[in-house]
C-alpha cells in the first residue's frame, strides 16, 4: 500500500518522466541519423515527424497529470479547479495540433516521393513543428511549477 501524502514534488523527476522520456525517440534517431550522415547537422539529421509525435504524446502526459492533479485546499467557487481542467484543455489541444502536423508531413513526404512534387510545403511544416515543439515545452515545465505536479511512477 502507498500514501500518496508521502510523495515529494520533484521537478527534475517530473520533468525527466513528462518531457525528457516522451522526447527520447527523437533525440535518438537524431543521433543515429548524426553518426550515420558523416556528424553533420541539417534539417534532416532530427525528424520533424518523430519530434510532432513526441510532442503529441508529451502533451497527452501533461493533459492526464493535470487532470489527476489533487488540489489540497480547493476554493469554494472552484475557480483554481476550473484553471487546471482550462489548462488540460489547452495541452489536449496541442497534443491534437501535433498529431494533426505528424499526420500532414508524412501524407506530404509520401505524395512528395511518389510524385517528386511538395518539396517547398514539406520544409514549411517541418519548420512549424520545429518552432511549435518549444510552446509546449516551456508550458509544461511553467505548468508544473504553478501546481507542484507530482512525478508518479
Amino acid at each position: 500500500m502507498t500514501n500518496k501524502h508521502n510523495k515529494k514534488t520533484s521537478t527534475g523527476s517530473w520533468i525527466l518522466i513528462h518531457v525528457i522520456f516522451p522526447l527520447i525517440p527523437f533525440f535518438v534517431e537524431g543521433l543515429i541519423r548524426f553518426v550515420i550522415l558523416d556528424r553533420s547537422f541539417n534539417l534532416h539529421t532530427f525528424s520533424s515527424t518523430t519530434l510532432a509525435a513526441s510532442i503529441g504524446l508529451l502533451c497527452l502526459f501533461l493533459n492526464q497529470n493535470l487532470l489527476a492533479h489533487n488540489i489540497p485546499l480547493p476554493d469554494e467557487a472552484g475557480y483554481e479547479q476550473s484553471q487546471v481542467y482550462g489548462i488540460a484543455t489547452w495541452f489536449l489541444t496541442f497534443a491534437i495540433i501535433s498529431f494533426i502536423l505528424f499526420a500532414l508531413i508524412v501524407l506530404i513526404v509520401a505524395i512528395g516521393e511518389k510524385y517528386d512534387i511538395l518539396q517547398n510545403e514539406r520544409y514549411i511544416f517541418e519548420w512549424m513543428v520545429f518552432i511549435f515543439c518549444f510552446v509546449p515545452i516551456f508550458t509544461a515545465i511553467q505548468t508544473q511549477r504553478s501546481y507542484k505536479l507530482r512525478a508518479v511512477i
